[in-house]
């Protein structure tokens, strides 16, 4: 069971429930700009989903893919509520502490005031934060461009930057890997991110 070989002999690749965590496959539906512009519904995706496991065989694995696949579905409503429920999520924390978290490139929230994106490198340079009883000055934006053209350095964050690039598309597991690398590696502020995320 599990896919991964039978007897003593060596595993022969991931198990099938696993391979959907792989970089270096094709697992995503590609589907979020229909669904994002309404040529697809998430009833009709639903639908279909639950018919392609009954009319498939109903074999374990299909199941288990289409139960996943279906959880992703949920979390995109979850996401469309959550921004319903609290508007700021788009310019704010959830959590109100972590506003005053210090980042190595912070965000520039007087520009967004006076009408900009909010994402002014020029005015987050200036700024300055106490972080365990030092200053600390905002760094230049390399680290950003870097990771922006993935040419960080780390070869599983660049490929999946550039594929972003170049496709316009990016797994959820590698958005949740580069997303990580630059709010816990760099220390940017993660609404530099989610602008990229947004425009790209």
């Amino acid at each position: 069971g599990g896919g991964r070989g039978g007897g003593g002999g060596a595993p022969t690749g991931p198990a099938p429930s696993t391979e959907r965590f792989r970089a270096d496959k094709r697992t995503t539906a590609r589907i979020s700009p229909y669904m994002r512009f309404g040529e697809l519904s998430p009833r009709e995706v639903y639908h279909s989903a639950k018919q392609s496991v009954s009319s498939g065989g109903g074999s374990k694995g299909n199941a288990r893919s289409a139960a996943v696949f279906l959880r992703r579905l949920a979390w995109r409503d979850l996401a469309y509520w959550s921004l319903w429920r609290f508007p700021h999520l788009a310019d704010a924390p959830l959590r109100p502490q972590y506003e005053h978290q210090w980042w190595a490139l912070p965000w520039d929230a007087s520009a967004k005031q006076s009408g900009g994106r909010g994402d002014s490198v020029v005015a987050a340079l200036k700024v300055q934060r106490r972080r365990w009883g030092s200053f600390m000055t905002a760094s230049d934006n390399a680290n950003l461009l870097a990771w922006q053209r993935g040419e960080t350095g780390y070869p599983l964050v660049d490929a999946a930057m550039r594929e972003l690039w170049v496709t316009g598309y990016i797994p959820n597991y590698m958005r949740h890997v580069v997303a990580g690398f630059l709010i816990e590696f760099l220390s940017i502020d993660w609404r530099h991110g989610e602008l990229w995320f947004h425009d790209t």
